[in-house]
Protein backbone atom coordinates (compact mmCIF):
# COMPACT_ATOMS: atom_id res chain seq x y z
CA UNK A 1 0.00 0.00 0.00
CA UNK A 2 1.33 3.58 -1.08
CA UNK A 3 3.28 2.36 -3.80
CA UNK A 4 2.34 2.00 -7.20
CA UNK A 5 4.28 0.64 -10.71
CA UNK A 6 5.90 -2.81 -11.68
CA UNK A 7 8.07 -2.67 -8.96
CA UNK A 8 6.60 -0.56 -6.73
CA UNK A 9 8.79 2.42 -6.91
CA UNK A 10 5.96 5.23 -7.63
CA UNK A 11 4.78 6.44 -4.27
CA UNK A 12 1.22 6.94 -4.39
CA UNK A 13 0.06 10.36 -2.72
CA UNK A 14 -1.73 10.66 0.07
CA UNK A 15 -4.94 12.79 0.35
CA UNK A 16 -3.37 15.74 2.37
CA UNK A 17 -0.40 15.47 -0.44
CA UNK A 18 -2.98 16.07 -3.38
CA UNK A 19 -4.68 18.61 -1.70
CA UNK A 20 -1.71 20.63 -0.94
CA UNK A 21 -0.74 20.39 -4.17
CA UNK A 22 -4.03 22.32 -5.43
CA UNK A 23 -4.38 24.87 -2.90
CA UNK A 24 -7.48 25.73 -4.48
CA UNK A 25 -9.13 23.14 -4.13
CA UNK A 26 -9.88 22.78 -0.64
CA UNK A 27 -11.66 25.50 1.84
CA UNK A 28 -8.96 26.20 4.04
CA UNK A 29 -6.71 27.73 1.57
CA UNK A 30 -8.77 30.87 2.69
CA UNK A 31 -10.11 30.02 5.35
CA UNK A 32 -13.43 30.23 3.93
CA UNK A 33 -13.48 33.97 4.11
CA UNK A 34 -12.48 34.37 0.42
CA UNK A 35 -12.27 32.69 -3.06
CA UNK A 36 -9.14 30.81 -4.17
CA UNK A 37 -7.24 31.20 -7.51
CA UNK A 38 -4.58 30.10 -9.42
CA UNK A 39 -2.28 26.97 -8.95
CA UNK A 40 0.10 25.51 -6.38
CA UNK A 41 3.32 27.83 -7.31
CA UNK A 42 1.11 31.22 -7.78
CA UNK A 43 -1.98 30.89 -5.89
CA UNK A 44 -3.79 33.65 -3.90
CA UNK A 45 -7.44 34.97 -2.51
CA UNK A 46 -9.59 37.54 -3.05
CA UNK A 47 -10.96 38.09 -0.03
CA UNK A 48 -14.83 38.51 0.70
CA UNK A 49 -15.83 41.99 2.15
CA UNK A 50 -14.92 42.45 5.84
CA UNK A 51 -11.78 40.11 5.77
CA UNK A 52 -8.11 40.94 4.90
CA UNK A 53 -4.44 39.35 4.39
CA UNK A 54 -2.90 36.44 2.39
CA UNK A 55 -5.01 34.07 3.38
CA UNK A 56 -8.15 36.35 4.43
CA UNK A 57 -7.22 35.08 7.83
CA UNK A 58 -7.77 38.99 9.23
CA UNK A 59 -11.47 40.16 10.26
CA UNK A 60 -11.04 43.95 9.83
CA UNK A 61 -13.81 44.55 12.79
CA UNK A 62 -11.68 42.37 14.93
CA UNK A 63 -8.63 44.12 13.41
CA UNK A 64 -10.20 47.89 14.48
CA UNK A 65 -11.09 46.86 17.63
CA UNK A 66 -7.54 45.53 18.45
CA UNK A 67 -5.80 48.89 17.21
CA UNK A 68 -7.77 50.88 19.15
CA UNK A 69 -7.47 48.83 22.08
CA UNK A 70 -3.68 48.78 21.69
CA UNK A 71 -3.45 52.41 20.65
CA UNK A 72 -6.67 54.62 20.19
CA UNK A 73 -4.68 57.66 19.63
CA UNK A 74 -2.96 56.29 16.31
CA UNK A 75 -5.81 56.36 14.23
CA UNK A 76 -8.65 58.79 13.73
CA UNK A 77 -11.88 56.77 14.78
CA UNK A 78 -11.09 57.12 18.45
CA UNK A 79 -12.27 61.04 17.82
CA UNK A 80 -14.47 59.93 14.98
CA UNK A 81 -12.08 62.24 13.11
CA UNK A 82 -13.54 65.83 14.26
CA UNK A 83 -10.58 66.27 17.33
CA UNK A 84 -7.45 65.72 18.79
CA UNK A 85 -6.87 62.33 20.73
CA UNK A 86 -4.06 62.21 24.03
CA UNK A 87 -3.39 60.08 26.25
CA UNK A 88 -2.80 55.80 26.30
CA UNK A 89 -4.57 53.03 25.58
CA UNK A 90 -6.50 52.25 29.16
CA UNK A 91 -7.04 56.47 30.02
CA UNK A 92 -7.65 58.84 26.46
CA UNK A 93 -9.70 61.98 26.01
CA UNK A 94 -10.55 64.01 22.82
CA UNK A 95 -10.04 67.70 22.61
CA UNK A 96 -13.19 68.42 19.74
CA UNK A 97 -12.21 70.96 17.22
CA UNK A 98 -14.66 73.48 16.83
CA UNK A 99 -18.44 73.01 15.92
CA UNK A 100 -18.14 69.14 17.73
CA UNK A 101 -18.99 67.84 20.84
CA UNK A 102 -19.28 64.77 23.06
CA UNK A 103 -16.72 62.51 24.85
CA UNK A 104 -15.76 61.34 21.05
CA UNK A 105 -16.39 64.15 19.39
CA UNK A 106 -19.58 62.74 17.27
CA UNK A 107 -21.95 65.12 17.73
CA UNK A 108 -22.14 68.20 15.66
CA UNK A 109 -22.71 71.29 18.61
CA UNK A 110 -25.58 73.96 18.14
Amino acid sequence: PGFAGARCQIKEKNALEQSLETPCDNAISCNGNGVCSGTLEASSCLCLSGFIGARCQISVKGALKQSLADAPCDNKVACSGHGVCSGTASDYECTCLPGFMGARCQWMGC
